[in-house]
Order: structure tokens, then C-alpha cells, then sequence
């Protein structure tokens, strides 16, 4: 079982990563850069590729809601799950967010509290997480 894990260079992606594989997930890091968070069809066409061509992943993750990655799993009708971690996050305007193969968890719960108004079956609060491997091996 895996998850393509669409990487962008945000400082919670190493701990979400291990934290998928201390639950049994193969993390498979996709790390195309993307030039328009809307429509950059060589992003698309590629992510397309990756996802149609491994079978095993369960669902699609990225840290911020990124709308041309619900566009493509969306035609492809494959999950993707995103956790907020940024507020304000403008990306969450997109219309997007309103398709039934996303799964946004926000963590500040003002933003939950206005987007779960539109979206009730998309939208959920996730608090902030951490890294505990990491924590615990740093030496005071």
C-alpha cells in the first residue's frame, strides 16, 4: 500500500513522510516543481503518469491544499488528501476544493470554521502535529 506524497519544500514534509512509513506506507515522493498552482499541464501530465502507473497507491497527500493536484485526481478519481498547515491559504478558494475525491484538514480552526460552511463532506480540523522522532533526538 502507498501514498504519492506531492512534495514542495515545506519543513513538515520530512516528519509527515516518516510518519507514514512508521504506518506501513510505502512514501512514494513525487517532487516536480509546479509553475501554476492552477494549470501547468506538463505537472499534471506527469503526476498522471505516476499515479496511473502504480496501482498500489491508496491516495495522494501534500501539505497545503494545491488545486492541480484535486484537478488531476479528480479525473483520474483517485483521493487526494491534503493537510493546511499555512494560514492564511488563499489556494483554498479554489472551487476546486468542492470535488468528493478531496479531503482537506486545516489546522487553524477559524479557516475550518468558515470553509466547512461550503464544503461540509471536504473540509475537516486537524490540529498541528510533531515530528516526536525528531524532537526526542535533539540534545539540549
Amino acid at each position: 500500500m502507498s501514498v504519492l506524497f506531492c512534495c514542495w519544500g515545506s519543513i513538515c514534509e520530512s516528519g509527515i513522510s516518516r510518519a507514514f512509513s512508521n504506518l506501513g506506507y510505502n512514501v512514494i515522493s513525487f517532487n516536480e516543481t509546479c509553475t501554476n498552482q492552477d494549470l501547468d499541464a506538463d505537472y499534471i501530465h506527469k503526476l498522471a503518469d505516476i499515479i496511473l502507473n502504480n496501482s498500489d497507491i491508496e491516495y495522494v497527500f501534500s501539505v497545503n491544499y494545491i488545486p492541480i493536484i484535486a484537478k488531476t485526481c479528480t479525473i483520474i478519481k483517485k483521493l487526494y488528501l491534503s493537510w493546511v498547515v499555512d494560514s492564511p491559504s488563499y489556494t483554498l478558494y479554489s472551487k476546486s476544493l468542492e470535488s468528493v475525491y478531496c479531503h482537506t484538514f486545516l489546522f487553524d480552526y477559524n479557516l475550518y470554521e468558515k470553509f466547512v460552511a461550503y464544503f461540509p463532506n471536504n473540509v475537516h480540523y486537524l490540529a498541528l502535529g510533531g515530528d516526536v522522532e525528531f524532537y526526542d533526538s535533539v540534545s539540549l
